[in-house]
């Protein structure tokens, strides 16, 4: 199996569940932001990276539950 065999509703109720925690590290990085941890910080490149990462998770998982197919090969 791989990312091309999950149905469309699959990928949606994946998205829909880690929204919550994108969020949450969303937030988290603009507190650290607001509290000046310094951006060489090992915990702030952490957070830093599991939110970018968790972002484009959630951006793919969008297109491949889209009907449309967007952003799939022809």
């Amino acid at each position: 199996m791989n990312a091309d065999d999950l149905t469309t509703d699959q990928a949606r109720l994946i998205r829909e569940r880690l929204s919550p925690t994108l969020g949450y590290l969303t937030r988290l990085r603009e507190r650290m932001d607001r509290t000046g941890f310094v951006a060489g910080d090992p915990v702030y490149r952490l957070v830093d990276q599991a939110n970018d990462r968790l972002h484009a998770l959630t951006v793919e998982l969008h297109y491949r539950s889209v009907r449309s197919g967007v952003g799939r090969p022809s």
